[in-house]
């Protein structure tokens, strides 16, 4: 089962990948936090005038930042391209050109939005929550300190959202990639935790033979099936898929876990999970969403 070990291990790597524009935009993201604290200090009297003049300057620096994000990700996601290339290459014993995907950020949709779009999207809502708290606590008098972590807490999440963000356009790109190499069949598998979403349980260990499907593009819910998606859909021999179909599945883990069980399932759930013999991808709908309890009690009797 070499193979397999092998590409899960070379998943693993790249799901951890530490992006390094993140530290210089996580940078920028905290000047302007202490930039915004420091205008509101030297307020005594908002209005919404001064209030309007704040929010300009928000508004300003978040289009600086989010310029400069675009920028930077194209050109490390170009980078991270060309290692998986690179380390795919070596994994299959076969050279791949470095072309063997064309790139284009404006035209690539991944879960329905191009780069700029998750970008642009993730900067607004974090400026619209940024802005909210701002003006519902000075028009209110508030003091900076009752709510300066608020507006810290706000501006963050934008670095946290971009992080998801690569991490997702990435998983796609080595998905493209992966969808132009020839083997023998594929098995889709997902992380035993209780992170894993509903779909990705549903789909674990799932088979897709080369005589139902002649390329790997033409299986059904590749990943990444979510942000953050983090199964992956392998490369299969006869030999290692009885060994894969044989390892413990997710229904085996959580019943050794009750902690992750209840996690995923809710305890109330997990508890009617226990009492039932039934696999928890029978707890899953066939759209990857958990059945409710009362749709589970009509389904288990």
């Amino acid at each position: 089962m070499k193979d397999i070990d092998d590409q899960i291990k070379q998943e693993a790597y790249f799901l951890k990948y530490k992006f390094k524009l993140l530290s210089d935009i996580n940078k920028k993201y905290n000047l302007l936090y202490l930039e915004i604290l420091g205008m509101i200090e030297n307020e005594s009297n908002f209005n919404n005038s001064k209030l309007n003049k704040l929010f300009l300057y928000i508004d300003t620096e978040y289009k600086k930042i989010e310029e400069e994000s675009q920028k930077l990700s194209e050109e490390e996601l170009l980078l991270i391209s060309a290692l998986f290339i690179k380390s795919e290459s070596k994994l299959i014993d076969k050279k791949l050109s470095k072309d063997i995907i064309k790139i284009d950020f404006k035209k690539d949709i991944v879960l329905g939005y191009n780069l700029n779009e998750m970008i642009v999207s993730n900067s607004n809502r974090s400026k619209y929550n940024l802005k909210k708290i701002i003006k519902s606590n000075v028009l209110a008098n508030n003091e900076l300190k009752n709510y300066k972590k608020d507006i810290k807490s706000s501006v963050d999440k934008i670095s946290f959202g971009l992080m998801t963000i690569l991490n997702t356009y990435s998983k796609y790109n080595r998905e493209s990639v992966r969808n132009e190499v020839d083997n023998n069949g594929w098995i889709s598998l997902a992380v035993l935790d209780s992170k894993t979403s509903s779909i990705c349980i549903k789909l674990n260990k799932e088979i897709y033979p080369k005589k139902k499907y002649s390329s790997r593009g033409d299986i059904p819910n590749l990943p990444p099936r979510h942000f953050n998606c983090r199964s992956v859909v392998v490369r299969t021999t006869e030999k290692n898929l009885e060994e894969v179909k044989n390892g413990v599945s997710f229904t085996d883990y959580i019943k050794r876990n009750k902690v992750d069980g209840e996690k995923l399932l809710g305890k109330q759930r997990y508890k009617l999970f226990m009492e039932s013999r039934y696999d928890i991808k029978e707890f899953i709908s066939d759209n990857g969403q958990y059945f409710t309890l009362k749709e589970l009690e009509s389904i288990l009797t």
